[in-house]
């Protein structure tokens, strides 16, 4: 609402709000989030602690998407400032996984299938407080005004990711 509130008027700034689903990929140091805490423990660098019994759904953007979108909301803006200021504007992947399923993708691109069985194991019967069950976006909005869509599938931006953090842990 503050953001909105410097695009309307005379001197209105040229200004949009996004909101973007999870976000991933390389140089994400954050290992309390779901996909660096979960590569970090499948490449053998700690143990991954369930939060909950991995049914909740998330959806997960690659980095690289999240940065072309900005890059086209800010040429479009820069050329037509009325038609899009004060715009709100989500992205995801309209692809929504559980947390199983984005667990099952990590540990079995690393090759750690018995670890991956462990974890479920403890999975069972975990059950998280305060957390969503299912949360994800619709990108339809920058698709129709933009014509952006995700060009990086989850397992792609898995592996630029995992080979990141293959070579950042092994320096540390």
């Amino acid at each position: 609402m503050i953001t909105q509130s410097y695009t309307y008027g005379v001197r209105s700034l040229p200004i949009v709000v996004t909101r973007f689903s999870n976000i991933y990929g390389p140089g994400q140091l954050n290992f309390s989030a779901l996909i660096p805490d979960c590569i970090r423990s499948a490449l053998g660098y700690s143990k991954f602690i369930p939060r909950g019994d991995g049914s909740m759904m998330r959806d997960f953007l690659y980095i690289e998407d999240v940065v072309a979108l900005y890059i086209r909301i800010a040429e479009f803006l820069a050329i037509d400032k009325k038609t899009f200021s004060g715009q709100i504007f989500n992205a995801g992947s309209n692809s929504p996984k559980t947390v199983k399923e984005i667990l099952e993708c990590i540990f079995t691109i690393i090759g750690d299938i018995d670890e991956y069985h462990n974890v479920l194991q403890k999975m069972k019967n975990k059950k998280t407080v305060g957390e969503i069950d299912c949360q994800f976006m619709d990108y339809e909005k920058v698709k129709d005004y933009f014509g952006w869509t995700p060009q990086h599938s989850f397992n792609d931006g898995l592996l630029k990711t995992i080979e990141w953090y293959k070579r950042y842990l092994k320096d540390r």
